[in-house]
């Protein structure tokens, strides 16, 4: 192999080394900032933002800008945050699921109530057909209409069940996110 050919060879070795490093320290870093793992640097001119200082906090007196410096941690205690970040994401995604069941369940409530109003609609559509027929034919067809009134009054109650589980979901699910 030409010197040429082992030098490009070498080098590529050594990049990849290095961005692995920066890859990995930018994780320690990241998961630094996550867990709060930092102190506040204020900027000296407070009042202008730079991009060297590109948080800032807000007040009724005045608006201050900083960067955020991490803490040092050893390699032992980076290994310790980034357990106890896992196990905190595997609790995050236990709690969803278990979420999830609940509406399911409440969605579940929601369909009964919907089927509940559709039959009672149904058997009251017959119902006052056939009763409103009847008596017609005995020369009271009015008795027909005031059934239809009656059931569907009957039956919108459900319906406004039905829409309040609907409404107090898609609030759960906003306040969730």
């Amino acid at each position: 192999m030409e010197k040429t050919v082992q030098d490009v060879i070498d080098e590529k070795k050594e990049t990849i080394i290095k961005k692995r490093a920066e890859i990995a320290e930018r994780k320690k870093q990241a998961l630094i900032e996550k867990t709060g793992l930092f102190r506040k640097e204020y900027s000296k001119d407070s009042k202008a933002y730079n991009d060297e200082y590109p948080y800032a906090e807000f007040s009724k007196d005045s608006n201050r800008y900083y960067k955020k410096v991490s803490v040092p941690i050893t390699d032992e205690e980076y290994e310790q945050l980034r357990d106890l970040d896992e196990q905190m994401h595997e609790i995050d995604l236990e709690i969803k699921e278990f979420n999830a069941e609940i509406d399911a369940s409440t969605s579940e409530v929601q369909s009964g109530y919907e089927i509940i109003l559709i039959i009672i609609a149904v058997l009251v559509f017959i119902s006052g057909f056939i009763a409103g027929c009847a008596w017609m034919y005995m020369g009271r067809g009015g008795y027909g209409v005031l059934i239809w009134i009656g059931s569907f009054a009957s039956g919108f109650p459900f319906l406004a069940f039905a829409k309040m589980i609907s409404l107090l979901n898609s609030i759960k699910k906003d306040t969730k996110k």
